[in-house]
């Protein structure tokens, strides 16, 4: 066990991290991706946000408190798809990851607010 992570280590190419406390296996970003412009998804959107007009996929519906809506999820994922390389993506797809972020306060959900992220 290497910095409290044991049974495997992030690959260039795309390997495998096991966490001890779950025992769940998650693929790790390949570390070129990542010095080669592989955005990870709270980026992406920040970008979208920064460049975004209306009737784009993603709006601030209140900047200063950095409240955002997704317009349309489905052209949200498919670009999202696009970035990645995966063609199949979903904004279900999409919107687990969006869930992960919950955890570290990245990206928390609005109650009462269909779509909408803070």
């Amino acid at each position: 066990m290497v910095g409290g992570i044991s049974g495997g280590s992030c690959l260039q190419g795309g390997g495998y991290l096991r966490l001890p406390e779950k025992a769940r296996w998650m693929k790790c970003c390949p570390v070129a991706m990542v010095t080669t412009g592989c955005p990870l998804l709270w980026e992406f959107l920040r970008e979208l946000l920064e460049k975004s007009s209306p009737g784009d996929l993603i709006r601030w519906e209140d900047e200063s408190s950095l409240k955002f809506k997704v317009v349309d999820p489905q052209r949200l994922a498919e670009r999202w798809g696009q970035v990645k390389g995966k063609p199949g993506m979903t904004y279900e797809k999409l919107s687990r990851a969006l869930r992960y972020y919950y955890k570290t306060k990245i990206v928390a959900k609005v109650r009462g607010q269909r779509l909408t992220y803070r």
